[in-house]
C-alpha cells in the first residue's frame, strides 16, 4: 500500500472513530469513552485503542437463548421498545446502522445496547434496511430464536424473502405486537 493510501485509510478510520465518539447520545448505544492512538516502535503503524462502556451481558441472541422461558410479554415489549427508540434516534440524527441483527445487539442489566456501529458510515446503508431488520428482530424477540433457523441461508431463501416469504407469527403473540413487526417486514 502506498503512503497516500495508508494516510487516507488512517484518516478515514480517525474520522469514523470521532463520529462513533460523537454518537454517544443514547442510553441504548454502547458508549465510547476515549480513543487513544499508540504508535508502533518504528513509528510506521498506528494502533487505535478504544475505551468503551463495560457490558455485563451477552448478545441479544444469547440472552434470548438463555432467558426466553423466563421472559414475560412485558419484558419482550420493553426490549422491542428500547430497540425501536435507539434506531429511531439514530435515524433522527441522520445515521443508519446498516447491520442490525441479534448478534450485534448486546444486553446489559436487562437493557439492550446497540453495538457494532462500523456500518454507520457506509454509503450503501439506508433507513429501510434498518426498518426491515427491526421487524426481523421483533419476531426474534417474540419467538426466542433466529429467523429461518431450520432453513439454509442461501440465494433461494434470499429470493423467497424478497418475494414476501416471512416467518409465521408465534402463537400467543398479541395482535398489537405482531402488527409492529409485520409493518416493518412489509415497508
Amino acid at each position: 500500500m502506498d503512503e497516500e493510501n495508508k494516510e487516507s485509510g488512517r484518516s478515514g478510520n480517525s474520522r469514523k472513530l470521532e463520529l462513533q465518539r460523537k454518537i454517544n447520545f443514547h442510553n441504548n448505544v454502547v458508549h465510547l469513552y476515549e480513543i487513544t492512538c499508540k504508535e508502533s516502535q518504528n513509528n510506521q503503524l498506528k494502533k487505535y485503542l478504544l475505551v468503551m462502556e463495560y457490558i455485563d451481558g451477552n448478545s441479544l441472541q444469547d440472552y434470548l437463548k438463555e432467558n426466553f422461558t423466563k421472559l414475560t410479554w412485558e419484558d419482550k415489549y420493553k426490549l422491542a421498545y428500547q430497540l425501536i427508540c435507539v434506531v429511531s434516534h439514530l435515524h433522527d440524527k441522520g445515521n443508519v446502522h446498516g447491520d442490525l441483527h441479534s448478534g450485534n445487539i448486546l444486553t446489559h442489566r436487562n437493557t439492550i445496547k446497540l453495538a457494532d456501529l462500523g456500518n454507520l458510515f457506509q454509503p450503501y446503508s439506508n433507513k429501510m434496511r434498518d426498518v426491515y431488520s427491526i421487524g426481523v428482530l421483533l419476531w426474534e424477540i417474540s419467538s426466542g430464536q433466529p429467523p429461518f433457523k431450520d432453513e439454509s441461508y442461501d440465494t433461494d431463501l434470499m429470493m423467497q424473502i424478497s418475494q414476501g416469504y416471512r416467518e409465521k407469527i408465534i402463537s400467543n403473540t398479541s395482535i398489537d405486537y405482531s402488527n409492529l413487526y409485520i409493518g416493518n417486514y412489509n415497508f
